[in-house]
């Protein structure tokens, strides 16, 4: 027997000996601790008929087995309920502002040499219908700006360019938008758009974008993009390219060759391609 198996036999022996104490009866049997080599408790009977010890032994047997019921089971778990715990997985975390392309560039642009100057570039080219440049378009979405980067050469190392002809094609800037509808086509939900034009130094270049070349932060517009590989020269991974920005104010949107529309008029026209 074990410690819970002693506890349990010696409060069975207490109470029968209370028991035979009432009907004046002498106990049966007295008990006795003698530890033995293998832990177990020697008993010493006296003074037993062949009844009374027959009762004995079969009461010493229930009890040996029901020790573990009373006792509230083995004093160790199973080897295979620790294994059956499942590790705890944490939930996958969203990507953060820092794995997005950078808005400004690494460095700052070298300027041009000579005057300040400012070159615009009119857009001269017919006007065309929603649908039209909706079905132009690799994507059509509507979104809020809520970054505009700092203006950037346009060539391969994003270095000056050569030659004294530098047009808004040879600048660009970068515009984070978070996406509030997707129109047409499949983008993410946070996007950097490639937009020609800008600043650098005393020079600016702007145009060659149809609609406002120029987004204000927290301001909403509808976006008409292109291939990514149609406009910049640099290899900026993530990135795409807008041709088309038209701004929307309250419920409407400003076009080209409707005026202003509402919304879900320019939604439904703008999807149907």
């Amino acid at each position: 027997m074990n410690d819970s198996d002693e506890l349990v036999f010696e409060r069975f022996a207490r109470r029968l000996s209370g028991i035979e104490a009432e009907v004046k009866d002498p106990p049966p049997f007295g008990v006795e601790r003698r530890p033995h080599a293998g832990g177990n408790i020697g008993l010493r009977v006296a003074n037993l008929s062949i009844a009374r010890l027959l009762t004995v032994l079969v009461l010493i047997v229930g009890i040996a087995v029901a020790a573990p019921i009373l006792g509230g089971g083995p004093s160790t778990p199973p080897a295979s309920t620790a294994a059956a715990v499942a590790p705890v997985v944490s939930p996958s975390q969203a990507p953060s502002d820092a794995a997005l392309v950078p808005l400004d560039p690494a460095t700052a642009p070298t300027d041009l040499p000579g005057r300040c100057q400012t070159v615009v570039t009119m857009d001269d080219r017919a006007l065309t219908t929603i649908e039209q440049d909706a079905a132009n378009s690799t994507a059509v979405v509507i979104g809020t700006v809520t970054g505009v980067g700092k203006a950037q050469w346009n060539t391969l190392l994003g270095d000056r360019p050569n030659g004294s002809s530098t047009g808004p094609s040879q600048v660009f800037r970068l515009v984070r938008v978070d996406v509030e509808t997707v129109v047409k086509g499949s983008v993410p939900m946070v996007l950097t758009l490639w937009i020609p034009g800008g600043q650098i130094g005393c020079h600016g270049f702007w145009g060659g974008i149809r609609g406002i070349g120029r987004p204000d932060v927290g301001s909403r517009y509808a976006f008409f993009l292109g291939s990514p590989a149609s406009r910049t020269r640099r290899a900026l991974s993530g990135v795409v390219p807008a041709w088309q920005i038209w701004s929307i104010d309250g419920d409407r949107v400003t076009t080209d060759s409707d005026g202003k529309v509402p919304l879900a008029t320019f939604i439904e026209r703008a999807s149907v391609h």
